[in-house]
């Protein structure tokens, strides 16, 4: 009995200690240090991000959904042309990759340009190549397509407050959302009125459409802006 009040004094004072000093000024200089609103340090160049990364979005879809009629079109057995799809997203898996290293090696924006042009180089490609040769250049382009999201995504770690990420990123990842279902009906609409090929080359034509706003993208660091 001794030994169990002892144990309960001990347990109790413990639990009435009041933090220690640098413990408790830790903890209010991390609340102090939390930003309200968004976190944004620059809301002109996250807004750059946005647009670039929602045409980028646009276009994945866009491939994505139509590939198989472009196959379709230019006589393709309809089992071969429905495999397009797959052939664009394992040429993503190896694009992904592909991207990095090529952002590593020239720079994240500059790497990015590169990727945009290649894509839609290989977009109208697709329509004027003979049926097989589009099929087999499908590989190269959903690695340049699929792939720019590895370089895109990356910048907004230096556009968020450190405390702020997840509620940036939810911004982020919402419009690409919302735009990954605003592009198939577009491209849907193009095609019914002028045919499948014309609509490939509105996505390539787009897809050209993210580089300007990629080129007034620039990193922040420092407190987010004061309109938040």
């Amino acid at each position: 009995a001794l030994a169990a009040a002892i144990g309960v004094a001990v347990i109790v004072r413990s639990l009435l200690r009041p933090p220690k000093p640098d413990e408790h000024d830790e903890t209010e200089a991390g609340d102090q240090a939390a930003p309200n609103g968004w976190g944004i340090l620059n809301w002109r160049s996250f807004g750059a991000l946005l647009s670039v990364t929602s045409i980028d979005t646009v276009v994945q879809t866009g491939i994505l959904v139509f590939v198989a009629f472009l196959m379709l079109s230019k006589g393709l057995p309809l089992a071969v042309a429905t495999g397009a799809t797959v052939i664009l997203l394992a040429g993503g898996v190896f694009g992904k990759a592909g991207c990095g290293f090529l952002a590593d090696r020239l720079g994240a924006r500059q790497a990015f340009i590169v990727v945009q042009v290649l894509t839609a180089v290989g977009l109208v490609a697709i329509v004027t190549a003979p049926n097989w040769l589009a099929l087999f250049a499908l590989l190269p382009l959903g690695a340049v397509a699929q792939g720019s999201t590895s370089i895109t995504y990356g910048f907004a770690a230096n556009l968020i407050h450190p405390r702020k990420m997840a509620r940036g990123y939810a911004l982020l990842y919402s419009t690409g959302t919302l735009a990954s279902v605003a592009g198939p009906l577009v491209f849907g609409w193009v095609a019914d009125t002028w045919g499948i090929g014309n609509a490939v080359y509105f996505m390539a034509l787009i897809v050209l459409g993210s580089i300007p706003p990629m080129l007034i993208l620039r990193i922040e660091t420092g407190e987010p802006e004061a309109s938040r």
